[in-house]
């Protein structure tokens, strides 16, 4: 059946045949293409929030990690300053206040010794001289 033996009405009935194959088609590839902007959309969020759940997740190790640190630090700080019969910062320091009062002590000593020294030799000196002064 070629083109020129068809009646109107065949005519009109396999254009509106073409026209609905065509507006299936098109139809079809509008309704696979939305969901495919829709798939790609969902890929595109599934990726945003995969990124943000990964860099929350390294935020949160790294923050628990140095909290843990200084946790730990603070502990070894609150060691040293608790006096624990001798090894503690705290009982380190304390003597040596201790033998500093003792060398400041013991500087006062020695110094009204040499006092009574110098006493000692200025009097021994005149002496001396007084001896010399006498015998010229």
């Amino acid at each position: 059946m070629g083109l020129g033996t068809l009646s109107a009405a065949d005519f009109s009935l396999r254009l509106n045949d073409t026209i609905y194959s065509y507006c299936r088609r098109t139809l079809y590839q509008d309704v696979v293409n939305c969901i495919y902007n829709i798939i790609m959309d969902f890929a595109l969020l599934q990726m945003i929030l995969g990124i943000c759940i990964s860099v929350a997740t390294v935020i949160t190790i790294s923050a628990t990690g140095v909290r843990w640190l200084v946790r730990h630090y603070f502990d070894d700080i609150k060691k040293e300053l608790k006096p624990n019969s001798g090894s503690s910062l705290k009982d380190q320091v304390t003597r040596l206040e201790g033998d500093v009062l003792d060398l400041k002590v013991q500087n006062q000593q020695g110094e009204r010794f040499h006092e009574k020294l110098d006493d000692k030799i200025d009097k021994l000196t005149e002496l001396f001289v007084q001896y010399v002064a006498k015998n010229k």
